[in-house]
């Protein structure tokens, strides 16, 4: 009975125009997190020095992802133990960088919420995949930064309809 009335009022929702309904709590990746530890891998290129790129990326995403967060925001190295902490939710951000209009080239990133807990509390799934411009204006890049963010981090999703989303506390 609750499951035909869940698919009636899904079912009014589309047909009224209100469009997909969304969670009102975040993933339980977040259940119990103490804090937030970001980690980049900016891929090898020959286009420019990837290891000062990956320092600027991860800065920014560690600057950004503090914004309002109810937990420490801070920036990891490759090999550090807090990456499989059980307290910790950990951001991998990846990027590659591609030749773009010339002379500016681009970089792709994704960043994906991962915590080395239960199996039932992966987040198979994250914010798309985004691109910009480098160079000196670099708004572009932060302003797809804060995207990712904003539909990754439950205390960012205030755009979302549901609006802002705790952390889950037992």
């Amino acid at each position: 009975m609750a499951r035909l009335r869940a698919t009636f009022i899904a079912t009014a929702a589309l047909l009224l125009g209100c469009g997909p309904v969304t969670a009102s709590t975040p993933t339980l990746l977040w259940r119990d997190a103490k804090k937030v530890a970001v980690l980049c891998l900016v891929a090898p290129t020959r286009l420019l020095d990837n290891r000062d790129l990956q320092s600027d990326i991860c800065r920014r995403v560690v600057a950004n992802a503090a914004r309002n967060s109810p937990l420490p925001v801070t920036e990891i190295a490759h090999g550090d133990p807090q990456v499989i902490a059980s307290d910790t939710v950990a951001l991998l951000v990846h990027a590659s960088v591609q030749a773009g209009p010339e002379p500016t080239p681009l970089v792709a990133f994704s960043i994906r919420p991962f915590r080395a807990t239960a199996e039932q509390t992966a987040q198979l799934f994250s914010a798309p995949p985004r691109a910009a411009a480098l160079g000196a204006d670099s708004a572009a890049l932060d302003a797809a930064i804060d995207a990712v963010l904003s539909e990754t981090l439950p205390w960012r999703a205030d755009e979302a309809p549901s609006g802002p989303q705790p952390l889950i506390e037992r």
